[in-house]
Formats: C-alpha cells, structure tokens, sequence
C-alpha cells in the first residue's frame, strides 16, 4: 500500500502573514505521484476559517518533501488548530 504521513507541521504568524508549513514522508516502496495536500485552519469555536492547497508532483520512495501555505495576511480570529491532510490514490 501507498502511504504518506505528516510531521513537523509548524505554524508562523506576523501581522502581515501566516504560514503553515509541513513534510510529506512517503513510506511506501514506491514513488508517490500527483499528491495534494490540503490545510485546514480552525479557530476557538471549530470554525474554519482558512484553506489552502498545494500540489507535490513526486514523493520518491521512503523520502519526503516539504511543503508550505501561504496567506498575504493575518487572520482575524486567533487559529487554535490546523490539520494538514494529503490526498492522493491508492495504488
């Protein structure tokens, strides 16, 4: 089976910009193509309030690449939670 799992997500925010930023580990035998990773931003209520995505052409096999989200701003209501999500098909 193809899998890739998600670490060392970060979250950096300055009163101009947010930035999320992820890596993608491929733990299969094989190269993973075409993937799209996906993060939703949450605020104190579990609201979301923010999304983005970003496409990977290739995760080789047993590696990783690195990932990030931007936004030109900061947001209005504080993000309390972010999930980073990659999609891809099973193969």
């Amino acid at each position: 089976d193809n899998v890739v799992m998600v670490a060392d997500e970060k979250l950096s925010e300055t009163d101009a910009s947010t930035k999320i930023t992820a890596r993608l580990s491929n733990i299969s035998l094989g190269a993973m193509r075409d993937v799209t990773a996906v993060v939703i931003l949450y605020d104190k209520n579990n609201n979301a309030i923010g999304v983005s995505s970003t496409y990977v052409e290739e995760i080789p096999a047993n590696g990783f690449k690195d990932v990030s989200f931007t936004w030109p701003r900061s947001f209005n209501n504080q993000i309390v939670r972010f999930e980073v999500t990659p999609l891809y098909e099973s193969r």
